[in-house]
C-alpha cells in the first residue's frame, strides 16, 4: 500500500518551509533473491499466425517475455528494480507483487492476443529491446542491493 506523507518544518519562531512530499510503500518486503525468481523466459517464439496478424505487421519478437514470480510470503516492492542485459526495464514506483503472484513483462502488447489466459493485470509494460534467439546474460538488478539474478541462457545444453 503506498501512503503520501507531507511534511514541513519550522525555525521556531514561526518561519515554515514549504511542503515536501515522499511516497512510502507500507506492508511490503524490498525485492530480494529469497523472495523474486525468475520464472519463465520466452525467447524463441513462433512468428505470428495468420489470425494473430491478418495484416502481416508483426514479428516473433513481439511474442517474447519474461515472467517474474514472488515465491516469498508478504508482498514485494520491486520500486528501483530494473532488468538489463539484450533488453532493459525498471519497474514503475511503487509497483507491488503480491505474494505467489506472477507478472509478465512483455516485448509488445501482443502477447494477450496469443496468450489470451494471461491476465491483463498480470502483464506490466513493454521493454526496450530484443531477447537474443541464440542466449545472452540477464541481470535482475536491486537499487538498493544490486544484482537480485544474474544469468546466461542460451539454445546448448543442459539449457
Amino acid at each position: 500500500m503506498v501512503r503520501i506523507l507531507i511534511a514541513r518544518a519550522t525555525d521556531g519562531a514561526g518561519n515554515w518551509s514549504g511542503p515536501i512530499t515522499g511516497d512510502f510503500t507500507v506492508g511490503t518486503d524490498p525485492a530480494s533473491p529469497e523472495n523474486l525468481v525468475v520464472s519463465e523466459i520466452h525467447y524463441r517464439p513462433a512468428g505470428p499466425s495468420p489470425e494473430e496478424d491478418p495484416g502481416g505487421l508483426y514479428s516473433a519478437t513481439d511474442f517474447e517475455f519474461i515472467e517474474l514470480m514472488n515465491i516469498g510470503a508478504t508482498p514485494i516492492n520491486l520500486t528501483g528494480v530494473r532488468i538489463d542485459g539484450g533488453i532493459r526495464f525498471a519497474f514503475p514506483d511503487g509497483y507491488v507483487l503480491p505474494a505467489g503472484a506472477r507478472v509478465v513483462i512483455v516485448e509488445d502488447a501482443l502477447l494477450a492476443i496469443r496468450y489470451p489466459s494471461v491476465p491483463a493485470s498480470q502483464i506490466v509494460s513493454e521493454y526496450d529491446g530484443n531477447l537474443s534467439n541464440d542466449g545472452e546474460e540477464l541481470a535482475l538488478v536491486s537499487a538498493e542491493s544490486g544484482d537480485l539474478r544474474r544469468f546466461a541462457y542460451n539454445n546448448a545444453p543442459p539449457w
